[in-house]
């Protein structure tokens, strides 16, 4: 059985759904253009004559020729492109060069070039700071490196961040930090540390070790070799009237064991004639 709804109720359900659908599209557009605002994208017709028709920007700041169709995005100046080659040799720390026509910006970008003032102002901030001679009579006396990688050219870009950020324009570039040098000193440390601990040990075993042995190297006609400390062979004559014996002696030497044994014979034989003489 079919069951065929008023048709109150079918206008009603397809009015709500064109007013989601229109809703939707509208949600699509917002999103959509949020994104393309905050990507990069190619310099607009508009925001080109806006920025061109800052003071300076109609020659190239560097050597005045008309009509630049390059820019450096971190000086916010114009320039043509020869001389946006040597910008790039800079680095682009010092010099980020971008195509007014070719390459994509994005808005923080075109804002550095608003907020620079043009190629008019560059060149008067480095010649009233630095002392740069950036007039474009005297353009080949003055490299692009002598005007830009100076102490005055690094102010000037912290200049247009903070007109960016909308902070009050910095007179002096911030003092380097000190170089701390922990690694090298704390290894040094370590091996003078090492080196005495070392000596401490060995000297201990100096005195510790060889000092028992000399004490075990003396007795019985054997005293004058602890007096002893060199490497030379000497002569000891036996206190029982034996025959010389060269023994080596050095630090720490003892004498042979066969060199004993013959020693402990020789006082028995000594001994056994004392003996029956007695008698």
């Amino acid at each position: 059985m079919n069951i065929i709804a008023p048709p109150s109720i079918t206008a009603t359900a397809t009015s709500s759904q064109l007013m989601m659908n229109q809703s939707l599209k509208d949600t699509t557009s917002a999103s959509s253009s949020s994104s393309s605002s905050s990507t990069a994208h190619m310099m607009s017709k508009k925001d080109q004559k806006e920025l061109k028709a800052l003071p300076g920007n109609n020659r190239c700041v560097d050597c005045g020729l008309p009509s630049p169709e390059w820019a450096s995005v971190t000086l916010g100046v114009f320039m043509c492109l020869e001389c946006s080659g040597q910008h790039r040799s800079l680095g682009t720390h010092i010099s980020f060069v971008r195509s007014v026509r070719m390459d994509s910006w994005s808005p923080p970008q075109i804002e550095k070039m608003r907020a620079s003032g043009g190629n008019d102002a560059c060149r008067e901030f480095l010649h009233r700071r630095g002392g740069i001679d950036t007039s474009l009579m005297n353009c080949d006396t003055v490299s692009i490196r002598q005007k830009y990688d100076t102490p005055a050219g690094q102010l000037w870009q912290q200049v247009i961040k903070a007109r960016v950020a909308g902070l009050p324009e910095p007179t002096e570039l911030p003092e380097p930090l000190p170089v701390v040098e922990t690694t090298s000193t704390q290894h040094n440390t370590n091996n003078d540390n090492d080196t005495k601990k070392y000596k401490s040990i060995r000297g201990t075993f100096k005195r510790g070790k060889s000092s028992k042995t000399k004490s075990k190297t003396g007795g019985n006609g054997a005293s004058n070799k602890s007096k002893s400390n060199n490497t030379k062979s000497k002569t000891n004559t036996n206190s029982v009237g034996g025959p010389a014996v060269k023994v080596m002696e050095g630090f720490g030497s003892s004498p042979h064991p066969a060199e004993v044994r013959r020693q402990k014979k020789e006082r028995k034989k000594e001994k056994t004639r004392t003996t029956g003489a007695a008698f």
